[in-house]
């Protein structure tokens, strides 16, 4: 057995499934033989059967360039009534659009390193990049209770209304109300033909912040013209100063 020693990120390799990719000897149960989740029955079915039937985007995950997990993405949508009443949403709508983390398996021999939580956030840059053509609030997932408490709350930073037993809904707000993404760009493979991010907890990146051109702060634009951007503030002394 591998040894649990952390991963190191830069090795990991996230591609589209093939049905050449070969999962027949590996093992995505729980240490104790347990799939609550039916994760390793998934795998070990049909998976094809999903992404043909456009079910689910099937992801694989190297380490070392090693097959050592996988993950699957459709599209969903979360109900507000399992959101946490955290004041973040002004309008009330009753389900908002979110990317479903539908299935996510880690090799047994693997599990513990954090690849599953660097497979969160590769899902996360997903997500901010989705919602920059259809709007995409939230990254959600169902899991165990269990799960939620020890590994997808505290180590993935998901929010949930816990419950005292069974599964739960989980989920991860992709932007604040200011539409600021929790992200920054960073790319991690081009073997994935969509542009995806690593996420951090960091405000977006500040070349995708409205900047004012002239005082380079963040600033409410009042005037724009191609990639040139005036705050009030700039304008108003262009006005004194020229007259216009």
């Amino acid at each position: 057995m591998q040894k649990a020693d952390p991963i190191d990120a830069d090795k990991l390799e996230f591609g589209i499934y093939s049905p050449l990719d070969d999962f027949s000897s590996l093992n995505f149960t729980n240490r104790d033989g347990s799939d609550p989740l039916d994760v390793d029955a998934f795998i070990h079915g049909n998976p094809q059967d999903y992404v043909e039937n456009n079910i689910s985007a099937i992801y694989t995950v190297r380490y070392e360039h090693n097959l050592v997990g996988f993950f699957t993405l459709s599209m969903s949508n979360i109900g507000k009534g399992k959101l946490q009443s955290d004041g973040l949403f002004s309008i009330p709508y009753s389900d908002y659009p979110a990317l479903l983390l539908g299935q996510l398996g880690v090799e047994r021999n693997y599990q513990g390193r954090g690849i599953g939580q660097n497979i969160c956030k590769f899902c996360r840059g997903i997500g901010q990049d989705l919602n920059e053509r259809a709007a995409c609030a939230f990254l959600i997932l169902r899991t165990t209770v269990e799960l939620a408490k020890r590994y997808y709350a505290p180590k993935c930073k998901f929010k949930w209304k816990p419950k005292q037993e069974g599964k739960t809904w989980m989920y991860y707000r992709l932007f604040t109300t200011k539409k600021r993404y929790l992200f920054e760009n960073i790319s991690i493979t081009e073997s994935v033909t969509a542009k995806v991010t690593k996420a951090v907890d960091v405000e977006r990146m500040k070349n995708n912040a409205p900047l004012c051109s002239i005082c380079k702060e963040e600033k409410e634009i009042v005037l724009r013209d191609g990639n040139f951007k005036l705050c009030k503030v700039c304008q108003d002394k262009l006005k004194e100063k020229y007259g216009y």
